[in-house]
């Protein structure tokens, strides 16, 4: 992405508005997609297919992703040494006061889905700085501040969700503690769970 970026010459705003699409995509994409393997500690856990469209004068003005084979089981099984996808480091460590209330956030090791393999940071990777430039990069790919919102909050919901156990009941199951409900309220909505059963509810402001 760089090489095209610096290949393609000086253009006009639209042009180089694109531009920086194109190389703020890459941040954006490794921080849902890319994890720390016991190899790697930012190998990218999903497939891209990147369509990138030029004018004739050989300057990019638009383009387009697909994106194929996330590895969706690394949400909810870890390996000891490796990490869950990187975003979900970032949001517990990258939060603001007032972001951490909204989203009911904590540290990685209150939340099963991350400390299962006991590892919560990687070499050569700043979760907190990271953090940020997912967010600059959301604002330069056209993401509306409302929309970031409703991204971090389905972020900590998985998280949140992933505390909740069953146990097998009869050939049901059920929720393990049955002290009361779970809720996760957040800036615009909620998530209930109750007990016995399991009641997901979300709701605007």
């Amino acid at each position: 992405m760089n090489y095209v970026a610096a290949v393609s010459g000086k253009g006009g705003d639209a042009v180089e508005h694109v531009k920086r699409i194109i190389l703020e995509s890459n941040p954006l994409l490794e921080s849902f997609g890319n994890a720390k393997t016991l190899r790697n500690n930012n190998s990218s856990r999903f497939g891209k297919y990147f369509e990138i469209k030029f004018s004739r004068g050989g300057q990019p003005v638009g383009g387009n992703i697909s994106n194929f084979l996330l590895e969706k089981s690394r949400v909810v099984g870890l390996k000891h040494g490796e990490r869950n996808f990187h975003v979900f480091y970032q949001i517990t460590k990258g939060c603001s006061q007032q972001e951490r209330e909204w989203y009911g956030m904590a540290s990685p090791d209150y939340f099963y889905y991350l400390n299962q393999s006991q590892t919560y940071d990687a070499d050569g990777v700043d979760d907190v700085a990271e953090f940020k430039e997912v967010k600059d990069a959301m604002t330069v790919c056209g993401i509306k501040p409302e929309d970031q919102t409703s991204i971090f909050q389905i972020v900590s919901g998985i998280l949140h969700l992933g505390n909740v156990s069953f146990v097998e009941s009869g050939n049901a199951a059920a929720i393990r503690d049955d002290n009361g409900a779970f809720c996760l309220l957040t800036k615009t909505s909620f998530v209930c769970i109750h007990s016995p059963g399991l009641s997901c509810l979300s709701a605007g402001r």
